[in-house]
């Protein structure tokens, strides 16, 4: 497994609905949000059948999520999978200490 195999082409749409995501959230526009992560949901389904499950994806899918336990999930199956293949996972750590953090506040 690589730790980045998507083609430039196929990632763009990934940051293009991610920046939608991101300008509904600064709109606090919860439907739109909603609506948008959908569609992100859409494009990394449409990217794991074509280059099966990847870290990337799973970590992509978890930051964008607004439940908390979800993005834990999302987060230990992306850890899992780049230890088991030996790919980078410095940006998955980071990301799940900080989902813990915040459940701890909660």
């Amino acid at each position: 497994m690589l730790p980045f195999p998507f083609r430039s082409e196929d990632w763009d749409r990934v940051k293009e609905v991610s920046i939608e995501l991101v300008n509904a959230s600064a709109a606090d526009d919860p439907s739109l949000m909603a609506s948008r992560f959908v569609e992100l949901q859409v494009v990394l389904g449409e990217l794991r059948a074509n280059y099966g499950e990847h870290p990337v994806l799973l970590e992509t899918e978890a930051d964008f999520c607004d439940e908390e336990l979800e993005s834990l999930e999302l987060y230990h199956r992306a850890l899992a999978l780049a230890e088991a293949h030996q790919l980078p996972k410095d940006s998955i750590q980071s990301s799940l200490h900080a989902c813990l953090l915040r459940l701890r506040r909660t």
